[in-house]
């Protein structure tokens, strides 16, 4: 019997274990669900449905619970913001009565206090 020769006979055979070349021969003739993928982008019908279904529902699901918890927080940092305020327009008002803080400067702290509540306000909307 007579073996055959490769064409190029020159090179250097390189053997491999059994369960790797059935391996290697199984998934070339089952390419993977990517390769045809990117072989036909058009006819990967099953990723537009499954992207399109997820972008669905997790939309609607997640959706309703991240408005709700920001809305919590935003309602969260006013009363922050509120409290923070108003205790400086109380102890500065305390200080006016008392004649350690002068009228013209509370007059510009609550100016400065008003400008900061407004850009907030916008800020937040």
């Amino acid at each position: 019997m007579e073996t055959e020769t490769p064409e190029n006979a020159d090179e250097e055979i390189i053997s491999i274990p059994r369960s790797e070349y059935d391996r290697l021969c199984e998934s070339a003739a089952n390419p993977s669900f990517w390769v045809e993928a990117l072989k036909n982008p058009i006819g990967t019908k099953g990723v537009q449905d499954f992207v399109q279904t997820i972008l669905q529902t997790g939309l609607s699901n997640y959706g309703d619970k991240i408005l709700k918890r920001q809305l919590i927080n935003s309602a969260i940092r006013t009363v922050a913001v509120v409290l923070l305020l108003g205790g400086v327009v109380w102890i500065s008002y305390t200080l006016t009565q008392s004649g350690k803080l002068d009228a013209g400067a509370f007059t510009f702290l609550i100016g400065t206090i008003v400008g900061y509540a407004f850009s907030y306000l916008t800020r937040t909307e």
